[in-house]
């Protein structure tokens, strides 16, 4: 009797959230594909969130690839970033498996730098548009 009040229970939150965050039907999503560019350098393994302005849902993230590609993500089975404004924050973890020794990306400098640049300047604010499909984001660090 308990494992099915647990089932049910588990199905009801399931179904609750099912019908929250980023996958829900109200929103219309922009597929968006981009580059980062650190310093005028491709880097792979950026962490890049896209959290939308005003709203109370999931947000979208994206990692770059080893040619500094992204592909942004919702969810598992939902592409790209809700259309609107977004505040773009990035991440770095210089520990990644990923990297070639002497890599700009196997940097600390270059984790702290975008920690840095994130903390002083806050969020990028990007107006995300049905039209938009490619974008890319060039950082300047000192």
């Amino acid at each position: 009797m308990s494992v099915n009040k647990y089932s049910c229970g588990c199905l009801l939150v399931l179904l609750l959230l099912m019908q929250t965050g980023c996958g829900s039907s109200e929103f219309e999503f922009v597929e968006l594909e981009g580059v980062v560019t650190v310093n005028g350098e491709v880097v792979p393994g950026v962490s890049i969130d896209f959290k939308p302005v005003g709203q109370e849902v999931k947000s979208s993230m994206a990692v770059t690839e080893e040619d500094g590609t992204f592909r942004a993500l919702c969810t598992m089975s939902q592409a790209g970033v809700i259309r609107g404004e977004n505040d773009v924050t990035f991440s770095f973890d210089p520990n990644a498996d990923m990297w070639d020794e002497g890599d700009i990306s196997a940097s600390p400098a270059l984790a702290k730098g975008l920690g840095q640049y994130c903390e002083e300047n806050g969020p990028i604010r990007v107006e995300f548009k049905k039209t938009d499909k490619e974008y890319q984001f060039e950082i300047d660090l000192p």
